[in-house]
């Protein structure tokens, strides 16, 4: 699959700058999420083999498995199983996954240190549950990246 122009423009952007907040909003099959992905992929990799934990959102976990994990696990060439805790191994290190469309979705994320946050379809979570992830990404090296499909032109 070859790259479109805007995520040649990304990708630059991102080695160049490494922002703390990657947020990607466009149409829908644009491609925000897969080249997310990759931005995930990079970021992850610079941690690879510490065993460090990662949070991945989405709406909910069955719409994350669908979205997000799938493309993941094509790119990474295995499996990714989630275990008991909706939790699985890549690179070396822990991600961990929560569903994140209601009140209270927030409480499991509650009390660990994640050196990363990737979320799939921002505008569907609850605020609780962003408000939470930014709280747990303080890892030295931490970035969110997030994407979004706007509602309308004004959203």
């Amino acid at each position: 699959m070859g790259l479109t122009k805007k995520q040649h423009e990304i990708i630059r952007f991102n080695n160049l700058f490494h922002p703390r907040i990657t947020v990607l909003e466009g149409a829908v099959r644009s491609g925000k999420t897969w080249i997310n992905n990759v931005l995930w992929l990079l970021h992850v990799n610079a941690f690879a083999g510490r065993k460090l934990r990662f949070i991945i959102t989405g709406t909910t976990i069955a719409s994350l498995q669908r979205n997000v994990l799938s493309e993941l696990e094509y790119m990474i060439g295995q499996p990714v199983t989630l275990n008991k805790n909706n939790e699985f191994e890549m690179l070396g290190n822990v991600m961990c996954c929560f569903g994140s469309d209601k009140v209270d979705s927030y409480k499991p994320i509650k009390g660990f240190t994640s050196f990363g946050w990737l979320a799939n379809e921002l505008t569907e979570h609850h605020i609780n549950t962003i408000d939470q992830c930014f709280k747990r990404c303080s890892g030295e090296g931490a970035r969110i990246f997030c994407d979004t499909n706007p509602a309308g032109p004004l959203h």
